[in-house]
């Protein structure tokens, strides 16, 4: 149905006349009942890409909960040649940003990502940003999303931009059921230190352009041009702002948190410190910015102001971002300007020093945003690098550090993500590189932080799914979970996590962790690392609690916590789950099958929590033996099917009988079968023998000429992993026996 037919049918219902009283009897009154919407489906047919995008502004216009259905088939982003990125929310996506109620039906579809266009997948909006979209809600079904990627912008002598959310940006809600997300990428930003210009820090995205830092925000792409933090102090060795990133409970400015001097609980920041000597300076939209006076950009406020330039776009009230200004502007988000080393909002690098003559001495470059690179000093004039925000490379005297990969398949930024019967595989986080590498003068890198999720002062949950052999350069391969004690009402969280009941954390799966920052709960699942030395999961808490959760069995290859953040539930198991490759093996995703010999098979706390089916869907049961295995594959023991032949060896008398009975199971994509074949003449036993890579072998006299020998396979139930035995055909031996035996 189209957009405009849905429209016209939805008409609104006619008021109801008061109801009349008959005499001396009272009647009851009729209530008018407000109009409700009316779901709406759209069907995009396979490979509709600009289809799909306009189901999604469709469902957004009609309001409500609607629902979007795919076709088995490959919706590949870069099969037209032109560009399909859509907006700019955080970085590029391909689709509309999601600000409603929207349930998107796979049936076995795939979105593919253009890497000539690289850009995530989706943006949810959780309605923080000001003028931004509303926020939204989405749930995704038999699923495969690849091939996505947020990379951030790079400069040559600013800071790296962010890269977060190869896939998926979430500040919202967001369901994965039976949805398989592969080979998606989170790569911060790189510095060249190289060229003329290029002092912008790099957006989340967008390169910078000159003293630009790169713009990040908006519903088109490619966005203006802005930087988001302060100036430059000009004070020596102290760095310029960084306006636009985090700051700590009560408002003081930290590097760490990408922070520079917002006000209370404000996360739009303010502009750093300009020293004007004689002179006043006006920033557009700003207000005036006078000596030692630090712009706006404090919750509510407008973008700090920029030197002779824009200043940031203003931050309405309620919401913690604003836009960034052009040059040496403060704001919201994005790369902080070069020439006076602007700092970096949220995402953004650092500013470099890119002023000239008498008038740079002492000017140090910008602070990095959270997850962007410090600005570069100036080698001749003096003045200190900026630092790197969270997670980004802390500039140095020559250019500026690389931004933070953050999330290879998904970025959870305040929002509740909710993750079941999926796997995550093959996704990879990785920071910027920074100038001059493994040299004296180089700048450092940004880190890669959770391969496959990273969760920040949000809530995320893992149910019966299998997240493994995804890839962090620093730390979390499956998720890492930081809490910043920043909440979207800007209200600063309980300082501990003992100021939380544990029980009213997770009292259901999905449930939002308010009033702790940050929290995780694993349940059935299986969490493995893929880098040697590397935790599969990260818990930091630099401010306001961070919490991870386990129930039920798991496995969890490797745990790190950092800042007093806290593990609560039954110990996970830290061992090899045994896993074979990411493949077709049967239903609507690729799924990674159990091993013989896995420990999760049947290892997980009861069926009666389980769902009907696997990560495969319908004729894939979920309980399989005594409960349900770990992760998103159940193993499914398959009929078998046993074949016997036999040939003699040797010469004259001394000739042996060679049996082969070779197994395999009958129905596709089903794993290799294990355990014993019984070989048989007659009624007698002659052997028994292991199956070995689905074949097992007997050495034996040849018997009677007038019996029949059979193979039995007996099935494999060592280990839950149980095949259907088979009998095989019968061999007639007359033809093998050298002579009569007595």
């Amino acid at each position: 149905m189209t957009l405009a037919r849905l429209l016209r049918s939805r008409r609104p219902r006619p008021a109801l006349a008061a109801p009349g009283r008959r005499k001396g009897r009272p009647h009851p009154g009729l209530e008018c009942l407000e109009a409700r919407d009316v779901p709406a489906t759209f069907s995009v047919p396979v490979g509709d890409v600009a289809g799909l995008a306009e189901a999604i502004n469709d469902s957004n216009a009609v309001g409500g909960s609607n629902t979007i259905e795919l076709s088995a088939g490959t919706y590949d982003f870069g099969a037209s040649g032109e560009n399909p990125i859509t907006n700019s929310w955080f970085g590029p996506n391909y689709l509309p940003a999601i600000a409603n109620d929207l349930t998107i039906e796979g049936n076995s579809a795939v979105l593919a990502g253009a890497p000539q266009f690289p850009a995530r997948f989706f943006f949810v909006s959780g309605g923080y940003v000001a003028n931004g979209p509303a926020a939204g809600s989405l749930t995704l079904q038999g699923l495969t999303l690849q091939g996505g990627s947020a990379v951030g912008g790079g400069s040559n002598f600013g800071g790296g931009g962010l890269g977060a959310g190869g896939a998926i940006f979430n500040m919202g809600s967001l369901v994965l059921d039976g949805v398989t997300l592969t080979g998606n990428l989170a790569q911060g930003g790189s510095v060249t230190g190289a060229g003329s210009g290029g002092y912008g820090g790099g957006g989340m995205g967008t390169d910078s352009i000159g003293d630009s830092g790169g713009g990040d925000m908006g519903p088109d792409f490619p966005t203006t041009f802005g930087g988001a933090g302060g100036v430059s102090s000009g004070r020596g060795t102290e760095a310029g702002g960084g306006g636009g990133g985090f700051t700590q409970p009560g408002g003081a400015p930290s590097g760490d948190y990408g922070g520079g001097g917002g006000g209370s609980s404000g996360l739009g920041g303010t502009a750093g410190v300009y020293q004007v000597i004689d002179a006043t300076i006006t920033g557009e939209d700003s207000g005036v910015v006078k000596d030692d006076s630090p712009g706006g950009g404090g919750l509510g406020g407008d973008g700090g102001g920029g030197a002779g330039s824009n200043g940031g776009g203003e931050s309405r009230s309620g919401s913690p971002f604003g836009i960034g200004g052009n040059d040496t502007g403060g704001g919201g988000v994005g790369g902080g300007g070069g020439g006076q080393s602007g700092g970096g909002g949220f995402g953004g690098g650092g500013g470099g020093n890119g002023v000239s003559g008498p008038s740079a001495s002492g000017t140090s470059g910008g602070g990095g945003g959270f997850g962007g690179g410090g600005g570069g000093a100036n080698t001749v004039y003096g003045g200190a690098a900026g630092p790197g925000g969270f997670g980004g490379g802390d500039g140095n005297l020559f250019a500026g550090g690389g931004g933070a990969g953050m999330g290879g398949a998904i970025f959870n930024f305040y929002g509740d993500a909710v993750i079941t019967n999926s796997t995550l595989s093959n996704n990879s986080a990785s920071g910027g590189t920074g100038a001059n590498q493994g040299t004296q003068t180089g700048s450092e890198s940004g880190d890669g932080l959770g391969g496959a999720v990273f969760n920040l002062d949000g809530s995320v949950s893992i149910s019966s799914s299998t997240v493994a052999s995804n890839t962090s350069s620093s730390g979390g391969d499956a998720v890492y979970n930081l809490s910043l004690g920043n909440l979207p009402d800007g209200a600063a969280p309980p300082s501990s996590s003992s100021d939380v009941s544990s029980n009213s954390l997770f009292a259901e799966p999905g449930t939002a962790p308010r009033p702790a920052s940050a929290a995780l709960r694993i349940e059935n699942s299986i969490l493995s690392r893929s880098v040697a030395g590397n935790a599969a999961v990260v818990n930091n808490r630099a401010s306001g609690p961070a919490q991870v959760f386990t129930a039920g069995r798991n496995i969890v290859q490797g745990y790190q916590r950092f800042g007093g953040a806290s593990w609560a539930g039954a110990r996970p198991f830290n061992i090899n789950p045994r896993l074979g490759p990411l493949q077709d093996n049967g239903g609507l995703v690729p799924t990674m099958a159990l091993l013989r010999g896995s420990p999760a098979v049947d290892a997980g706390a009861g069926a009666a929590s389980a769902s009907a089916t696997d990560a495969r869907g319908p004729g894939f049961g979920r309980v399989i033996g005594r409960s349900a295995d770990l992760g998103a594959f159940e193993y499914q023991p398959p009929a078998t099917a046993t074949r016997l032949t036999g040939r003699l060896v040797g010469p004259g008398d001394a000739r042996s009988l060679v049996l082969e009975a070779r197994v395999s199971g009958r129905a596709s994509h089903s794993n290799l079968p294990g355990g014993r074949v019984d070989f048989f003449a007659g009624s007698r036993l002659l052997a028994s023998a292991p199956v070995v890579d689905g074949v097992a072998t007997l050495s034996t006299t040849p018997p009677l000429a007038g019996l029949r020998i059979v193979a039995f396979y007996r099935g494999d139930a060592q280990d839950g992993s149980a095949f259907w035995p088979s009998v095989s055909n019968p061999l007639r031996p007359g033809r093998f026996a050298a002579r009569p035996l007595a």
